[in-house]
């Protein structure tokens, strides 16, 4: 009999474990004294300390927790499968949320007597429940993107990069619910939405909890039917107020009366009055009303939910990277074209997947996870709306508009479509 375990194991990636399981242990196991500690890999700890990658010894052990730096250490040569990285991080962020004056007191007692280690040994039996995280083929399911928020001359702007494992096939719709006028994107396979109505009011998000929520092509697979994500921002879209909307948003079950509200980080603005939503399954939501005076941005990791998201490894430094790249062209732009512009382009970064704008055929050296491509850029004008869609000519095909509107209606909001334009910036324009 082939074991779950076997499954996972088979083209096991260190890191990838540690990205798609940590959170939860420190959801789990509660918060650590200093704040989350930061996951390092070294081969030894004789080269960790002496910094020679060459440097051996005999007394090397698994892991352990830097008290001083905040740090946990997993040694290579002991992380030889997934149950012994689970553990590992078991048994040391345990040792993160107990006091270090007692830990010290506790030593006098042996190793085997410790109080605070056994703590940590009994953390590391529930190493299995954690394996539900780890699931595979999981990477053609990602979805990562970045969304901004700017007033700019006056004009309250959202923008986004969409990326996916896919090529998108996108429609942009127009339709009338009540008296209410939306317009949005359709991917025609997982039947993602996101918008404006001629209230003024748009959403965009991103995913946040991207190896635990993230469903579109899983779900239409598994059930035959599109995720409701979807269908919870256009029923959020079809309300004239934006209370009504945010509540929408984060109360809304859709028809699966399970999943509850949109997860990950959501923008929704108006003309006079901006929002940021976080909410994952594992979290409930914190609505933050934004300060005008300055730009936003929100890639994958936390915000208010530190242990959200991408938390360590390549994955959290891209989202971080292409977070400070985001407020950056936020920061210089005069025009919203400026906008799309500085997002859309190729910028001096060690690596595509730290790029806002990302190419997985450009990714040096890739890992089994580079497999997201930008497919596409939504920018809306709230004041004076405007929908402005930009598709990716290589990643993405475009079905046209599919006005769904009565052949009386005259409609209020304006659509632009136009192919993306990727430009090369150097270091002098950064």
């Amino acid at each position: 009999m082939i074991k779950l375990i076997d499954i996972l194991n088979e083209g096991f990636n260190k890191q990838d474990t540690v990205d798609k399981v940590y959170p939860f242990i420190v959801r789990n196991l509660g918060s650590a004294k200093r704040g989350i500690p930061k996951v390092e890999f070294h081969t030894n700890i004789y080269a960790r300390l002496s910094g020679d990658q060459q440097a051996t010894g005999e007394a090397n052990p698994h892991a352990e927790y830097d008290w001083d730096k905040n740090k946990i250490y997993l040694y290579t040569p002991r992380m030889t499968n997934v149950e012994e990285i689970i553990k590992a991080l078991l048994h040391e962020y345990t040792h993160a949320t107990q006091d270090r004056k007692k830990f010290e007191l506790y030593r006098e007692k042996g190793y085997a007597n410790n109080p605070y280690e056994k703590a940590a040994h009994r953390a590391e039996r529930d190493w299995k429940r954690y394996t539900k995280y780890i699931k595979t083929n999981e990477s053609k399911d990602l979805n990562e993107c970045i969304i901004t928020h700017s007033v700019l001359n006056g004009k309250v702007l959202l923008a986004k990069n969409r990326d996916r494992a896919y090529t998108a096939k996108v429609s942009v719709v127009r339709e009338l619910i009540g008296d209410v006028e939306l317009v949005y994107i359709l991917d025609n396979e997982t039947d993602w939405s996101e918008g404006m109505n001629n209230y003024g009011i748009g959403i965009i998000n991103s995913a946040l909890m991207v190896n635990a929520d993230e469903k579109e092509k899983k779900i239409i697979k598994k059930k035959g039917k599109p995720s409701e994500d979807g269908l919870k921002i256009r029923k959020a879209l079809s309300f004239k107020s934006p209370s009504a909307a945010m509540q929408s948003l984060v109360n809304y079950t859709g028809e699966d009366k399970v999943e509850v509200g949109v997860k990950g980080h959501t923008f929704i603005a108006t003309p006079k009055a901006s929002f940021a939503i976080e909410l994952t399954s594992e979290h409930q939501p914190i609505l933050k009303k934004l300060n005008r005076k300055f730009n936003h941005a929100r890639t994958n990791h936390g915000y208010a939910y530190k242990d959200s998201g991408y938390t360590s490894g390549p994955s959290k430094k891209s989202s971080e990277v292409r977070w400070h790249i985001a407020q950056k062209v936020l920061d210089k732009a005069k025009t919203p074209n400026d906008i799309l512009d500085g997002l859309s382009g190729y910028w001096p970064v060690d690596n595509m997947r730290n790029n806002p704008y990302r190419d997985q055929d450009k990714v040096v050296n890739p890992n089994k996870t580079d497999i997201l491509s930008t497919t596409g850029q939504i920018l809306m004008n709230l004041n004076d709306l405007e929908f402005i869609i930009r598709m990716d000519q290589d990643k993405s095909e475009y079905f046209g508009i599919e006005d769904r509107t009565p052949d009386y209606y005259k409609p209020t909001i304006k659509i632009k479509v136009e192919h993306v334009k990727n430009t090369k910036i150097d270091n002098n324009e950064r």
